[in-house]
C-alpha cells in the first residue's frame, strides 16, 4: 500500500467526525495497515467518538516546548531534531492505529502557531504510517492556513442543506488553489432517499462519491458517547465503508470513481 493522507472536512454539524470515526474503526478491524488518526478540530470530538484519551495534544506540546525554550532547558535550534520523539511520545495507540489531537489553545489569540505546528506534525508523523486520516476543523480556516496542504484526498461532507453544499464548494475552491495535486470528492450525509441524493448532485459541480442514509444507530452512539470502535454493522457504517472503498484507501488499489448514481449507497 502506498502512503496516503486524507482529510474529512465540511460545515459544522454535518457528521464529518462520525464518518472519521467509522473509517478509523474499519481500519482497526481490517488491520491491514498502520494508520494515524488526527483530530484536528479543537473541540476534540473525534477522540470522544473513539473513546480515546489525549495523552498530550499538539497544542500542549507547543506550550510546553515554548516554556522549555524560555527556561533554556531546550535549544530551539535543536527542536527539529527532537520533534519526532516528542510527537511519537504523544500518540495514543490502539492495535494498528495511533491517535493524536490538536487540542484547544488556552491563550486568546490567533491559531497561526498551533496550525503551523499541526501541519509540521502531520508531515513528520504521516510518513511513518500507511494511511493518515485527518478530521479537520469545521469550515475553511485550516484549509486556508494550509494545515492540510499535504493531503492527497479531501472528502467534503455535506447534508442536504444549501449552506452545507456552499461551504463544501468554498473549501474545494481554497483546497484546489493550495494543493493542485490533491483530489476532492463530496460525500452526502443523512440522506433520506436516492432521489434526494440525485437532486442534490445536480446542484453542485463537486463529484458526489456517494451518500449515507440517516441512521438511528449513529445518533444513539453519539448521544450515549459510546466508542465507534464498538459500532455494529448498520446502514450508515456500511455506506461509509462502501464509499471509501471506491478510492482504494482501504485496499491499496486506487480506483477512478465516476459520478454518483442512484445505486451508490
Amino acid at each position: 500500500m502506498s502512503h496516503r493522507v486524507i482529510a474529512i472536512a465540511g460545515k459544522g454539524g454535518v457528521g464529518k467526525t462520525s464518518i472519521s470515526a467509522i473509517l478509523a474503526g474499519e481500519l482497526v478491524k481490517q488491520g491491514r495497515c498502520k494508520a494515524l488518526i488526527v483530530d484536528a478540530d479543537p473541540s476534540g470530538g473525534l477522540g470522544m467518538a473513539l473513546g480515546l484519551s489525549v495523552r498530550r495534544s499538539i497544542n500542549q506540546l507547543r506550550v510546553d516546548t515554548i516554556q522549555e525554550i524560555k527556561k533554556k532547558t531546550i535549544d530551539d535550534r535543536d527542536l527539529s531534531k527532537q520533534l519526532d520523539f516528542i510527537l511519537m511520545d504523544a500518540l495514543n495507540e490502539k492495535a494498528n492505529l495511533a491517535f493524536i489531537a490538536v487540542g484547544r489553545p488556552e491563550e486568546v489569540g490567533c491559531y497561526c502557531s498551533v496550525n503551523n505546528l499541526l501541519r509540521e506534525a502531520i508531515e513528520t508523523l504521516s510518513i511513518k504510517f500507511d494511511v493518515t486520516v485527518i478530521d479537520a476543523e469545521a469550515g475553511v480556516e485550516q484549509i486556508n492556513r494550509k494545515v492540510v496542504g499535504s493531503v492527497d484526498h479531501l472528502f467534503l461532507v455535506a447534508d442536504s442543506s444549501v449552506k452545507a453544499i456552499t461551504v463544501a464548494e468554498s473549501i474545494d475552491t481554497v483546497f484546489s488553489r493550495i494543493n493542485r495535486s490533491g483530489r476532492t470528492d463530496l460525500i452526502l450525509n443523512r440522506i433520506e432517499s436516492p432521489e434526494q441524493a440525485d437532486a442534490i448532485a445536480t446542484r453542485t459541480h463537486l463529484n458526489v462519491l456517494g451518500w449515507i442514509p440517516e441512521d438511528s444507530t449513529i445518533r444513539k452512539y453519539d448521544l450515549e458517547e459510546r466508542s465507534f470502535f464498538d459500532l455494529p454493522a448498520c446502514p450508515a457504517a456500511n455506506a461509509v465503508i462502501a464509499i471509501v472503498e471506491k478510492t482504494g484507501i482501504l485496499t491499496g488499489i486506487g480506483l477512478q470513481a465516476g459520478p454518483m448514481t442512484a445505486n451508490d449507497t
